[in-house]
């Protein structure tokens, strides 16, 4: 699994994600919430990525609920919403440049802790 700090788009997918912890969302509707940041032809790339990271999951039904093939749904992960509550921490209280370097500690920080 690849650690790292997480990239902008993927900060914006963890904050759509955290609004449905349970149910998950389809790619397509974090392209619809959040067309600033994510487009359709990024947005599973940066899902993907982010799995890698173990930040998201993703489950597919057996049966798809609307017309063509099932599709995935994502949802945020512990670890995800562990990394989300450092970030909006450290945006909360640091200069703008300083952090992203601080969250990268304060992420190395709690992945030692969770290991």
């Amino acid at each position: 699994m690849s650690r790292g700090l997480p990239s902008g788009k993927e900060i914006v997918v963890l904050r759509l994600l955290s609004d449905a912890p349970s149910s998950g969302k389809y790619g397509l509707e974090l392209v619809a919430e959040y067309q600033k940041a994510l487009g359709r032809g990024s947005v599973y790339v940066i899902l993907s990525r982010m799995q890698d990271k173990g930040l998201v999951e993703s489950r597919t039904p057996k049966r798809a609920d609307h017309p063509g093939l099932p599709r995935p749904r994502y949802r945020i992960t512990a670890l995800g919403q562990k990394t989300l509550q450092a970030v909006e921490a450290a945006q909360s209280v640091l200069p703008r440049l300083a952090f992203r370097q601080a969250v990268q500690g304060i992420i190395a920080d709690w992945v030692q802790v969770a290991r």
